[in-house]
């Protein structure tokens, strides 16, 4: 599609399409092409989109989102110049273009990391949007063993470890959310270690119901047993 102007600005086209599945394929079809600055600026909004929204529409299909993060660091990781434009997401009311912002970052790299770091500590605290965990889970994630906003970092996390566990409603996603952020304080390195933290660890798994949830926690207390230094 890169070299073939017409037929891609026909996909482009299918990103207004009424069908979601179709308007996926169009993202996941236009993705390699974000050198575009013209694809580029249509593709944006994808980056907003509720990767659980559409495991409830799709759930055999690739979450076209993360297709397009991944496209995004690559370009990005070739074009450093472009970094900016990503850091600036992170200031996004939006809060799922905040979360996108910092998976690209995590996949572009530590240098990219390092040069956002202000940005993401800033995002760790940000409570705009529909759910802003998400968001303020990806940002933290990458500040975990930061020496300067570790304990930050570790502090956004662990209210997240109990997000919806004991609702008066239903609280979509709150799962997947508890998940991500035991899998998230699994990841810190012996020398950012905190006892406490393995101590919350474990005390959830006698009351966490949720079995993915169960899985997160348990795999997070053997990561940080066996953390590096």
């Amino acid at each position: 599609l890169a070299e073939q102007i017409p037929l891609r600005d026909a996909v482009v086209q299918k990103l207004d399409d009424q069908n979601y599945s179709v308007r996926s394929a169009a993202i996941t079809a236009l993705a390699p092409c974000i050198s575009s600055a013209n694809v580029r600026r249509r593709l944006e909004p994808a980056l907003r989109t509720d990767d659980g929204e559409f495991l409830r529409r799709n759930s055999y299909y690739s979450f076209p989102r993360r297709i397009l993060v991944q496209a995004w660091a690559r370009w990005v990781s070739i074009e450093r110049q472009q970094l900016p434009e990503v850091i600036k997401m992170l200031s996004s009311e939006d809060s799922r273009l905040r979360q996108s912002a910092a998976e690209i970052l995590l996949a572009v790299g530590k240098d990219a990391v390092a040069q956002a770091a202000s940005q993401l500590l800033i995002a760790m605290d940000d409570f705009r949007g529909y759910d802003s965990w998400p968001a303020r889970i990806a940002a933290a994630e990458l500040l975990i063993n930061d020496v300067h906003y570790s304990r930050s970092a570790i502090d956004t996390l662990l209210p997240a470890l109990e997000y919806g566990a004991h609702p008066l409603i239903l609280v979509p996603n709150a799962a997947e959310i508890r998940k991500s952020a035991a899998l998230a304080l699994g990841k810190l390195k012996a020398d950012e270690c905190r006892p406490h933290v393995a101590e919350k660890l474990k005390s959830l798994l006698e009351t966490e119901s949720d079995r993915q949830v169960l899985n997160g926690l348990y795999s997070a207390l053997l990561s940080l047993v066996s953390a590096p230094t």
